[in-house]
This record gives structure tokens, C-alpha cells and sequence, in this order.
């Protein structure tokens, strides 16, 4: 009966901000993240939203943005929107996907993402080995995550989580080297 129901309240906000990812001690803003050691080349083919298949065959010549995302999700949502700025601006010289890490009977939910955002870009479904890490990827934990391959398709760049367009572009610009 004496408790003070304040300090309470301040465990739980504390509770919540570590839950979500706050920290001490760090600063605040985004990490760079580091790019990836160019290795061999990745092979891939997805079925997209509209019928057709985008693959590593078809895209390679040109630096190509992957964005793996799932429909439900409101930070897959806003990178698929900067994705779309991003292939805007340097479209034709990159190409853009986004890969939707969901079962394919959730097609009409991957076509709805690609509507609603008005997204120009292919959307695409992931593949059972692709879902279950067993693609040219690996495992793919989170998402939004991102992967930027060369003109050869060697990944170079790769985060998981939301990541700034200045990062993204930093990454561009490695493979124009």
C-alpha cells in the first residue's frame, strides 16, 4: 500500500526501451554498415507479382538492389518506398527488387504491397530455399534487410534493419569503381 506506483512505471519504460532495441551508452543515428567481401557470383530466379521471373541472369550488366521485405511489416513498407526513390534516380542504371519473404498462397498480399506503394520495380516471391536459408543468401533473419550486387551479381554491401538512402548510395557507388 505504500508503494510508490511511479517507479513502476519508469522499470516499465525501461523494460519497453530495451525490448526495442534502446541502449546506453551508444550514439544515437544509424550504424554504417560495412560492405561485403565481393565473392563469387549469386545465382537466383523468383517468381514476381505479375507473372513473370526476375533472376541474376536477366539483371546482370547493371548493379542490382535486393530488399528482402514481408507485407505486414511497416519498415519493410517505408524501404520499399525508398527503394522506389532510389531506383527513380538512378533508373536505368540499376536495376531494383524486392523479394517477399512469404509462402507463395500470400501472392495477392504481395501484389497488394506492390500496388498500394506503387512501386515500380519488380516485386518478387522468395523460394522455398530462399524463406528457409538455404539460398544463395543465406540466412536472412530480419527483415527489411538489404544486399547490393555487382554488375556480375557478387553481393557487395548487405544490412539487415532500416538503413539510410546515403548508405545505400555509398554502397552504389563501390560498385562503380
Amino acid at each position: 500500500m505504500g508503494r510508490d506506483r511511479g517507479s513502476g512505471r519508469g522499470v516499465v519504460l525501461a523494460l519497453c526501451l530495451v525490448g526495442c532495441g534502446a541502449s546506453t551508452g551508444e550514439a544515437a543515428g544509424p550504424v554504417d554498415p560495412a560492405p561485403v567481401q565481393r565473392g563469387a557470383p549469386v545465382s537466383y530466379a523468383w517468381g514476381t507479382t505479375d507473372g513473370r521471373v526476375v533472376s541474376s541472369e536477366e539483371l546482370r550488366g547493371r548493379a542490382t538492389v535486393l530488399l528482402f521485405v514481408t507485407t505486414f511489416d511497416l519498415a519493410s513498407q517505408a524501404e520499399a518506398k525508398h527503394l522506389e526513390d532510389l531506383y527513380r534516380t538512378h533508373k536505368p542504371r540499376i536495376n531494383a527488387v524486392a523479394v517477399v519473404m512469404e509462402a507463395p498462397k500470400y501472392a495477392p498480399l504481395a501484389r497488394s504491397f506492390a500496388e498500394v506503394l506503387g512501386l515500380s520495380y519488380p516485386v518478387a516471391l522468395a523460394d522455398d530455399a530462399t524463406r528457409q536459408g538455404r539460398g544463395p543468401f543465406g540466412v536472412i533473419s530480419s527483415v527489411p534487410s538489404w544486399v547490393i550486387l555487382d554488375r556480375d551479381a557478387r553481393p557487395v554491401f548487405a544490412h539487415a534493419g532500416v538503413v539510410s538512402l546515403r548508405q545505400i548510395e555509398r554502397g552504389l557507388r563501390s560498385v562503380q569503381r
